[in-house]
């Protein structure tokens, strides 16, 4: 049987407080919520804020609403994205459509005449590759194909919202 998100986390976090010699549910919370008040200090470096104890730690205390496993992120090394824009968009629907029609408006800026899709969603795959892993760990059920092509319409259909208001 395969593991959920919030049975991933907890596992990882309860083997670390055994590990830390933290035992009790009094401990082990008081434990976890100086791990996950201590997340940010992570944020000026490179570590994936998923891998980090301290985001178990969160999701053990209830904290976090999308739960992901390290595992279930794609395209992240192929795209290079910033993993602490992908944390903060993770639970942050808004957010995450403002920062593609931010970046959606830019490309409109720029000198595209009569942009294929082929060209807009190269353009977004290069400068907000934090859409496209969001939107995969949204969908974790979709295959890597299916993924592409949602995210490709998702663009589109954004670009054409954008044009028709202008």
């Amino acid at each position: 049987m395969t593991k959920t998100a919030y049975q991933y986390h907890v596992e990882e976090f309860e083997a670390f407080c055994k590990a830390e010699g933290v035992e009790g549910e009094e401990d082990m919370n008081d434990f976890a919520s100086q791990l996950w008040d201590d997340l940010e200090d992570y944020r000026d470096s490179d570590v994936n804020p998923f891998e980090l104890i301290n985001y178990s730690a969160g999701v053990y205390l209830g904290e976090v609403e999308m739960i992901i496993r390290p595992s279930d992120l794609r395209f992240v090394d192929e795209y290079e994205a910033d993993m602490w824009i992908v944390y903060d968009n993770m639970d942050n629907p808004d957010a995450h459509a403002d920062r593609a029609e931010e970046f959606l408006s830019a490309f409109i800026g720029e000198d595209y005449d009569d942009p294929t899709s082929e060209d807009l969603n190269n353009y977004m795959r290069l400068n907000d590759p934090e859409y496209l892993v969001v939107l995969a760990a949204w969908n974790s059920q979709l295959n890597d194909d299916q993924i592409m092509a949602f995210h490709d319409e998702s663009n589109m259909n954004t670009y054409q919202g954008i044009m028709e208001d202008s």
